[in-house]
């Protein structure tokens, strides 16, 4: 429980590092430099309180809330209103490209249920056949055309076939 409170919501920081980026090239990082000093105080003083009730999960909890609201919310207001990054079409692309990837993870841990994997060679094969599901499915539903070009435009180099 903890983990997943804290992994998470810091997925958001992680998908958008881009507008991190983009920040930095613009010498524009006062105000979430400034976000994230109010953030760890608001969080640390959620967190007291929220720790005499729950313990770590009241911790994790504090945290969570925090970085939810802090780059979930108000950086993507900021990255739309001061940047001019059309964020709704950037989380529209991260939510179609999400579905396989959510879809094949449920199906696999229900799957899994199914399944003993008590040695290394089991657990190889498991993840071997995730592999070969995930892998064919992301690249026709995840990807988009110049990603897919991307990604074969070595082996078509290779085999002497122009992307």
């Amino acid at each position: 429980t903890i983990s997943l409170l804290l992994i998470v919501p810091f997925t958001i920081p992680l998908i958008q590092n881009i507008g991190l980026t983009i920040l930095q090239a613009r010498n524009q990082m006062r105000f979430r430099s400034l976000l994230g000093l109010v953030a760890a105080l608001v969080s640390l003083g959620l967190q007291i309180p929220l720790a005499k009730y729950y313990g770590g999960v009241g911790c994790a909890l504090g945290v969570s809330v925090v970085l939810l609201l802090a780059q979930g919310v108000v950086m993507n207001v900021y990255y739309r209103v001061k940047q001019n990054i059309d964020i709704f079409s950037f989380w529209k692309a991260i939510l179609k490209m999400s579905i396989m990837p959510c879809l094949v993870t449920l199906s696999a841990y229900f799957a899994i249920e199914q399944f003993t994997l008590n040695s290394w060679v089991f657990l190889g094969l498991g993840i071997l056949a995730y592999l070969i599901i995930y892998l064919p499915l992301f690249f026709i539903f995840s990807m988009n055309e110049y990603e897919r070009k991307l990604l074969l435009g070595p082996f078509q180099k290779v085999f002497g076939k122009n992307p």
